[in-house]
């Protein structure tokens, strides 16, 4: 057995002299040369970038990136109300076709090509749509299409339950990722339709058709990922899974080693999720 001491001395306060105060002077002035600039830049972009910090023009909506301004006709908020939203959204449908308006669906608005933006049309904001209710026994989540994962995923937290497919951000809405199909963060997971059960649809006669892997399965398989062309995401059933808690273990390698170590860790069964950067 072996033994192995340290031991810390106390040295002498002293004054520091005139070359430490020269060494610390052009510490400081390298510092600042190395540092000057990069720090001058960012404070003159933050100065000029105004469109990030003036609103939009009356009558003009926005997606997330804020490099889409344009201007609309309307902005249509879904009631609160299920039934009361139901029918005005029939009539707002049939208004939109008699007077030739295009459509757009909006929700988080993280679609940032313009998908949910349409020159002079009415945009619909699902957001204020957002009911949950949990079949247990089932383990499906019900969900109308304006909620965000960021009120979906906490609320689930409570009951124990969790998403099946986890995505890397919260902020988007359950019917912006049905549409887009969007995928999670699960090494060897299918997309997120593959946690849908059913939802109903909104066609743009006003109908509400239930979508499900056996009940208009064409349909079902053709707006997961359909971006709202074909109609209305109202409510979404969705399979949810126990929860469970997890504990974050990095490791920084070459990369020369990157693909061999995100092999080894896919096939250790006690790896729930893994990703590399």
């Amino acid at each position: 057995m072996r033994w192995t001491f340290s031991s810390v001395r106390l040295r002498k306060p002293h004054k520091p002299g005139r070359k430490c105060a020269v060494i610390i002077l052009l510490t400081l002035l390298l510092v600042s040369a190395l540092i000057g600039r990069p720090v001058l830049h960012l404070a003159q972009t933050a100065w000029k970038d105004t469109a990030a910090k003036e609103p939009l023009k009356e009558g003009f909506v926005d997606d997330a990136s804020r490099m889409n301004a344009m201007e609309i006709s309307e902005v249509w908020p879904v009631p609160l109300d299920t039934r009361e939203a139901e029918a005005q959204l029939a009539q707002l449908l049939a208004r939109a076709h008699r007077e030739g308006l295009p459509i757009s669906i909006a929700g988080a608005r993280h679609s940032m090509g313009g998908h949910t933006l349409v020159p002079g049309g009415i945009m619909v904001d699902m957001t204020s749509f957002n009911k949950m209710a949990l079949d247990e026994t089932q383990n499906l989540l019900h969900v109308q299409a304006g909620a965000k994962w960021s009120q979906i995923i906490p609320w689930l937290d409570e009951r124990g339950k969790s998403v099946a497919i986890m995505q890397s951000n919260n902020s988007f809405t359950v019917g912006g990722s049905i549409s887009v199909n969007c995928h999670g963060w699960q090494y060897g997971c299918p997309p997120i339709a593959s946690s849908v059960e059913s939802f109903r649809l909104m066609g743009a006669d006003g109908n509400i058709l239930n979508c499900s892997r056996t009940e208009n399965s064409e349909l079902f398989s053709l707006a997961l990922g359909g971006y709202g062309l074909l109609g209305l995401i109202l409510d979404v059933n969705l399979r949810v899974v126990p929860n469970e808690r997890y504990r974050l273990e990095q490791k920084i390698v070459p990369a020369e080693q990157a693909l061999s170590t995100f092999d080894e860790m896919i096939e250790d069964p006690n790896v729930a999720m893994t990703f590399a950067r």
